[in-house]
């Protein structure tokens, strides 16, 4: 089995790298070899075109597969050259840098004195010798070659391009099996879909709802579905049903008719002899009219939207609460169609689905009388991941032989390697993959590279992508940004799913991690033990354990292509050994692109590294520092350096030791993965121009330090934290960051450290300031430690802010007026702390708009020692309509009562000494809702000038924490009073409180109470609770509290003997009792 192969895409790729080497390098050179470049460049094409004719066929011709082979290992060779040429060019660049700076010629990697650029283009007349050219032309040769011996057999077998019948093979009907196996929960809550929540869908403007039923292949989606529609209560509800099987091929004429035909709306038309869609629309139109529908479109693969729209506009004639079910692998899908509700399905229960397994297996056989195979089928079907369509392939191949030797050869084989029919599962896999674009089945597949279970990061396995020129570039968009969409179509197509228990970790599902193996392009290999195994000729990708080094080394002449090793530990092994044999491996493995080694004996990387002149990706996964060669500064083409820790070190990232400044020669570097202290040991990071991201930078007055650093990284996405401030010297050279030019920088911190310094300038700190204007793509901003009185220029202008969703200002003493930060329309979240000199929040702050802050969620204010007033200004139409929490702490002059916004219908108050507040605190009180403002604050003692008299209605929740009241003062005493329509009242470690408010029982609204961790309290108020109290909840207090309240004797009993639920825990934590009283 040929399979298919990825080599057209390459030679795409190719065909460009040739044809800017005919068009650039080689103007220098002879016009002979510039034509023959020309000629190379006709020939690739044709190459090209044959390798897609092989692909299509798809045919089983052994003679192909191995030209196939010869080919690729050509087009590597080939590609291995220029890559070389490549490198020479970027050590040139680095030679005449390095060279420059000796001399203190220039400042920047990239630019070049008139004379300098004379001297490089003398050089690149001879940076390429005859023997190189040589080289290359015998390479081309041999490309000739293969690709003529390639055309000549396409030719011989008769391939021509074809549609695959396989991609047809599946049709579905809306009969359904006759008992549904384990999805009882499933069927249930898509009935509930379809008939309970059809009235909610029937709101929106459209007369029909979409409802999508989402998952691999094989999971069972169409069962469930058939299922659904057969169900009694379905049918009754539903005027219409019908059922489409789309497949494919997304024939909006044809699944028109379909509809028809299924739904029995009647006519004496023979619809297929229409060819006009529109008359055929119209007669459906007609059909539905004022009918609540149900339709299915069972296995949908389309992606155009357009037809989807041309497709559903009959269904507005219906009655409202009609559904459009969809089944689908696919996740866009029902993004396209605009379902109002997903319901993904995912394998069956272990219990169920090894039950099912059983009767897919024994068949008519009691499995009881097979107790050794009963085991064998446990194993095996732990191998399935859940699939219903698994169990009935490989249990088809278990139930006609029920010999043991049989049963263990299934457990030993790869799914693929089982026997199965046109309806297995492996075709129903297989046809996920014929679906995919090209590029994306070269990513996926090379996902084989890792074992079962293996997790991984989206960010590292697109970067290892890259590293592999497998993303084909599409314009000016980042390579990052095009990978990225790969892996997530892959994941919306379920070949990727989240890590149990993880949100930014994948795996590959089981089965089709048998999938990817089961494509047979001869590239991937793994090691996973210590069998003795023969590595096959030719692999590019090598998957090995550590104590396998040894075997890559015998077989070293048989790897010399190969691209990505990994390395991993699985037993201890002996450090001088594997360093040794890790050495000579490297020396040999010249043509790597990814290089990844987990949790080795190493303490030192080879100064063999530094031969890898192709590397891009190295990982480095240690539970201890890797001391780095001076070698590795000659790793021109690296892109990636990521020096993790283990799983079993806390952080996340290791120092870069010995030789940081090697850093700056790694011209194309985009992701420097290290301890963020390390890069205070960079010097000349302005060099590395290609890079992504950089978490931080800490300037100093140091040459190769400063912050004109900075102005070369014009890539840098993500966040920056530019520390040490102080140690700019005025705006000119803060200027020189160009953080305006940084349109893709989206997180902002400015930090300045005067900590220990007796001199601080405010006027400096305010030019300083004014030349760091970011770019106003900006979302997040904080300052800290400025020492200016006043905001700078570009943060009091609104169109500059336009894009800012959150700021946090601290520790900057000396600002007194903030800027008008109100106007900013998007901004979400915002923090003032430690600023000490701010004394007011009133006008200004707000800005220019009718309505401040329109968009803020969050507002916290805290240590601000001389804040006084914070006016409600009437002018303004609204203040704060989205604050849903706002944080009020450590203000002591502040006097309230504080804004509040119109929006909201309930309000829920946080009250705590402590600087923040109880964690979860709210959620044992009540569940939050939309419309609700949280509001913390530690201002118990003047609790009344909190909130507006006209707004204490609002107040639902209340929560007192941490605070160090004993009694209640006659003041909040009265202020409780006027809690009319409190709900919940919770009182949380409250150590020094002895009593509860003595108003509580006028509160008739009060439904909830909760003291917890109160141990000085012993008793209920002498008045008693509200007679409409129907939780009580008391943990951890005095034990005397404990005994007055319990069942009928205890002495406070008859104050509580009405509430509904009442729960009383001891100190220790046991539970005395809990009473529940009839409702009524």
């Amino acid at each position: 089995m040929l399979g298919e192969w990825f080599a057209s895409s390459f030679a795409s790729r190719l065909v460009d790298k040739l044809w800017c080497y005919v068009a650039s390098v080689y103007e220098y050179q002879l016009i002979d070899t510039k034509e023959k470049l020309k000629q190379l460049e006709n020939k690739l094409k044709v190459i090209h075109a044959a390798i897609d004719v092989a692909e299509a066929s798809r045919f089983n011709s052994p003679p192909l597969a191995e030209q196939l082979a010869a080919f690729k290992n050509a087009a590597y060779e080939l590609d291995d050259i220029l890559d070389k040429f490549d490198y020479r060019v970027l050590e040139d660049k680095v030679s005449n840098v390095n060279k420059l700076q000796v001399r203190g010629l220039f400042r920047s990697s990239f630019y070049l004195p008139p004379a300098a650029k004379r001297a490089r283009k003398l050089f690149e007349r001879w940076l390429f010798s005859d023997e190189d050219l040589n080289e290359l032309m015998a390479a081309l040769k041999k490309f000739d070659r293969v690709s003529d011996d390639i055309s000549t057999l396409v030719k011989l077998l008769d391939l021509s391009p074809k549609q695959d019948e396989s991609l047809d093979w599946r049709q579905t009907t809306s009969i359904s099996e006759s008992k549904l196996f384990g999805r009882d929960n499933e069927k249930e809550s898509l009935v509930n879909l379809l008939i309970g929540t059809s009235d909610s869908f029937s709101s929106s403007t459209s007369k029909f709802s979409v409802v999508s039923l989402v998952g691999m292949g094989g999971v069972g989606k169409t069962t469930l579905a058939q299922a659904a529609y057969n169900d009694p209560s379905v049918t009754s509800y539903f005027d219409l049903k019908a059922w489409v099987c789309v497949s494919h091929k997304f024939d909006v004429r044809s699944i028109t008719i379909q509809i028809i035909e299924s739904g029995s709306i009647r006519s004496r038309k023979n619809f297929h002899n229409i060819r006009s869609l529109s008359r055929i629309q119209s007669f459906l139109t007609k059909g539905l009219r004022q009918k609540k529908f149900l339709i299915v479109l069972d296995d949908v693969w389309n992606e155009v939207s357009s037809k989807w729209s041309i497709l559903s506009r009959p269904f507005q004639s219906a009655k409202e609460g009609s559904i459009v079910l969809v089944t689908s692998r696919n996740q866009r899908i029902a993004d396209i169609m605009e379902a109002k509700e997903t319901m993904k399905l995912e394998g069956l229960r272990d219990e169920d689905y090894l039950s099912f397994f059983m009767k897919c297996a024994f068949g008519s056989h009691n499995s009881c009388d097979h107790p050794k195979l009963q085991n064998i089928g446990r194993q095996i079907a732990k191998k399935m991941g859940g699939s219903p369509l698994a169990a009935k392939t490989v249990g088809a191949a278990l139930k006609f032989n029920l010999e043991e030797e049989h049963w263990r050869k299934i457990l030993a084989s790869k799914l693929w390697q089982v026997h199965q029919n046109e309806d297995g599962i492996l075709p129903a896999l297989r046809l996920s993959y014929e679906h995919l674009p090209v590029q994306l089945k070269q990513c996926f597949t090379y996902c084989s590279i890792f074992p079962k279970n293996h997790s991984f990061e989206k960010d590292s396995l697109v970067l290892m992508w890259m590293a592999l020129g497998l993303v084909q570039p599409n314009g000016q968009r980042r390579l990052e940004d095009i990978a990225g969409e790969y892996f997530d179509d892959l994941l919306s197509r379920f070949f990727f799913q989240n890590a149990v228990g993880s949100e930014e970790r994948f795996v590959i599902h089981d089965l089709l991690h048998d999938l990817a193996e089961s494509v047979p392009t001869g590239d991937h290999f793994r090691i996973e033990n210590d069998l003795v195994v023969e590595v096959p000729r030719g692999v590019n990708h090598l998957y090995v354990n550590a104590t396998n080094l040894l075997k890559v080394y015998e077989f070293r002449s048989e790897m010399k292509s190969l691209r990505s090793l990994v390395l991993f530990e699985d037993q201890p092994l002996a450090m001088s050994t594997f360093n040794h044999v890790f050495e000579e491996v490297l020396k040999e493995l010249k043509g790597l692109r990814v290089l990844v080694l987990h949790d080795l004996p190493l303490t030192n990387l080879p100064e063999a590294i530094g031969n890898s002149v192709h590397l891009r990706y190295l990982e480095i996964q240690s539970s201890n520092a890797i001391k780095f060669p001076k070698s590795l500064s000659r790793l021109y083409h690296l892109q990636v350096l990521n020096l993790k820790k283990s799983n079993r070190v806390n952080s996340h990232y290791w120092p870069l030791k010995p030789n940081p400044e090697a850093i700056k020669d790694l011209i194309s570097l985009r992701y420097l993965r290290i301890n963020p202290q390390s890069f205070t040991s960079i010097p000349g990071i302005a060099s590395l121009t290609c890079l992504q991201e950089l978490d931080q930078f800490h300037v100093k007055k140091a040459r190769g330090f400063k912050i004109d650093e900075l102005g070369k990284l014009k890539q840098l996405h993500g966040r920056l934290c530019i520390k040490n401030l102080e140690n700019v010297n005025s705006e000119m050279e803060a200027r020189e960051a160009k953080l305006d030019e940084k349109e893709h920088l989206k997180k902002l911190s400015l930090y300045w450290n005067y900590v220990g310094q007796g001199c601080m300038s405010t006027y400096k700190d305010e030019d300083i300031l004014e030349g760091l204007q970011p770019h106003p793509n900006l979302i997040e901003l904080k300052i800290r430690r400025y020492m200016g009185t006043k905001s700078p220029r570009w943060l009091e202008n609104k169109s500059w802010g336009s894009n800012l969703e959150r700021i946090e200002l601290s520790n900057c003493d000396n600002w007194k007026l903030l800027p008008p930060l109100g106007q900013l329309p998007f901004l979400r979240f915002l923090q003032l702390s430690r600023m000490k000199s701010v004394e007011q929040l009133g006008a200004d702050f707000y800005g220019s708009y009718v309505a401040a802050f329109p968009s803020l969620e969050e507002l916290r204010i805290g240590d601000m020692p001389e804040l006084k007033e914070w006016l409600s200004i009437e002018s303004f139409r609204d203040l704060f309509p989205s604050l849903a929490k706002l944080h009020i702490r450590n203000c002591r002059k502040l006097r309230g009562p504080f804004p509040t916004p119109t929006s909201r219908k309930e309000i829920a108050m946080f009250l705590s000494d402590k600087i923040t507040p109880i964690a979860d605190g709210k959620r044992r009180m009540c569940k939050k809702k939309e419309e609700m403002l949280e509001f913390y604050t530690d201002r118990i003692w003047r609790v009344s000038q909190c909130i507006p008299a006209a707004k204490l209605d609002l107040l639902r929740h209340l929560e007192i924490s941490s605070c160090f009241l004993v009694a209640f003062t006659v003041e909040q005493e009265e202020w409780f009073m006027l809690l009319k329509c409190l709900r919940c009242l919770s009182f949380l470690e409250c150590n020094s409180m002895s009593s509860l408010p003595t108003v509580l029982k006028w509160l008739t609204s009060l439904q909830r109470i909760q003291v917890m961790r109160c141990p000085n309290l012993k008793s209920l108020p002498e008045n008693g609770l509200p007679a409409e109290l129907k939780e009580l909840h008391i943990s951890k207090c005095h034990k005397e509290l404990n005994e007055r309240c319990s069942w009928k004797n205890g002495a406070d009993w008859h104050k509580i003997s009405h509430v509904e639920t009442i729960t009383i825990d001891a100190e220790d934590g046991r539970r005395n009792h809990s009473t529940y009283h009839p409702i009524g």
